[in-house]
């Protein structure tokens, strides 16, 4: 578990220059983060992946696979660090050699290494960022995931969207990109059930459709031209 006194966790508040310059544009900024791992200039060069955590087999592979070609690019891929799809991205992220920023919707003293590809939390202090807005010892609430959207987002210069259920928090997250007027792109799939009928929602909503890993250069080229 991650300790703030052994770990080298910062505590930076809004008006130091370690404050991420895209954050402090979003509704609300957090006063003070906590941070494992340093903001780098090369982070405002970013997009997060997000997704259900009850994915299936083929969104896991679709998030890592659009994680490791977007990072090959050069992109610092954002996510929230929950099981699923968020996870697959950041691994996809670490694959393509690019960093990563997770996002937590607990406190400092309830992050844990989730997977063995993320090594150990030197490894990621190296090759990315942990970031919260929470106490240190704050748990999870659904109020907390929620709050946690508006910092993946903003945090992030576009958002794509994986697998999505009507009532989800990926489709909160969404929702705050559309009102950041972020870029949304949504995986359009050729079998619909009910595991994307989020995606189908938004696509509806004027999201722009993706549908194959080389797409990403028409990722690439709505956000170098933003």
């Amino acid at each position: 578990m991650l300790r703030l006194d052994d770990l080298g966790v910062d505590i930076v508040t809004i008006s130091d220059e370690d404050y991420p310059i895209l954050l402090r544009h979003v509704n609300n900024p957090p006063p003070i983060i906590y941070l494992y791992g340093r903001i780098q200039k090369q982070d405002e060069r970013s997009i997060a992946i997000l997704g259900s955590r009850n994915a299936t087999e083929k969104g896991f592979q679709i998030a890592q696979g659009f994680g490791k070609r977007l990072a090959e690019q050069g992109y610092t891929i954002v996510s929230g660090y929950a099981k699923g799809i968020d996870t697959e991205s950041h691994l996809g992220a670490l694959e393509g050699n690019v960093r990563t920023i997770m996002v937590l919707s607990t406190g400092m003293m309830h992050f844990k290494l989730r997977d063995a590809g993320f090594e150990s939390f030197e490894f990621l202090k190296q090759n990315g960022t942990v970031i919260s807005e929470m106490y240190p010892t704050e748990s999870w609430t659904v109020g907390a995931a929620m709050a946690r959207n508006r910092l993946v987002v903003g945090l992030s210069k576009a958002v794509l969207v994986v697998e999505c259920g009507l009532k989800s928090g990926t489709m909160n997250a969404a929702h705050v990109a559309q009102q950041m007027n972020r870029p949304l792109f949504v995986l359009q799939y050729q079998e619909v059930g009910e595991h994307v009928l989020g995606n189908e929602q938004l696509l509806k909503s004027g999201a722009i459709a993706v549908r194959r890993f080389s797409d990403v250069g028409l990722i690439e080229s709505y956000i170098e031209n933003l």
